[in-house]
């Protein structure tokens, strides 16, 4: 069986727990990293987990809200439509 969870920042232990459980994890995926990037306005960190009978596997990403760029900027309902990105140094 399969599953993929999502972890909100503020979950930040379960989250790092998660992470450290990968050998030679890479502490830009720890959730003190992503915060930084929160702070900054780049958007709300997640961490997504994906977890079946043969592989494990983890993403961070960055929620953004789209009425924030200043092409939609009151031409939308703030909370309606959202991307995500990786945070700086993560897409390659």
């Amino acid at each position: 069986m399969s599953f993929i969870e999502v972890i909100n920042i503020n979950e930040s232990e379960k989250w790092d727990d998660i992470v450290r459980n990968f050998e030679n994890y890479d502490v830009y995926y720890l959730s003190g990293y992503t915060r930084a990037f929160q702070i900054h306005g780049d958007g709300e960190p997640y961490l997504i987990f994906y977890k079946d009978k043969l592989i494990r596997a983890i993403n961070v990403v960055m929620k953004r809200d789209i009425e924030n760029d200043r092409n939609f900027t009151g031409k939308i309902q703030p909370n309606s439509f959202f991307d995500v990105t990786t945070p700086y140094g993560y897409g390659g």
